[in-house]
């Protein structure tokens, strides 16, 4: 039963660990913070955004994000990943 515990409880870590959002700094305007972040990331992936509309019975429109293409143009505004 403690093994199981202890794995129970190490499954969680690891996933806890694994869903944290990779956090940004701009070297090049430190005064810039979660605002302007979000802003230029929502242009980013406005710009590298695609829209399908698929016709037939139903009318369905998917978007699709090219995610490499964000983190691009985040780097391109002087957006960098923190490192820990």
């Amino acid at each position: 039963m403690r093994s199981s515990v202890r794995a129970g409880v190490l499954g969680c870590v690891l996933l806890a660990g694994g869903c944290t959002p990779t956090r940004y700094t701009n070297p090049s305007h430190p005064e810039f913070g979660t605002q302007q972040y979000d802003s230029d990331r929502a242009l980013c992936e406005k710009a590298n955004s695609k829209v399908t509309v698929h016709q037939g019975y139903d009318i369905v429109t998917e978007v699709t994000v090219d995610q490499d293409g964000v983190k691009s143009c985040l780097a391109a505004k002087g957006w960098q990943p923190v490192t820990k």
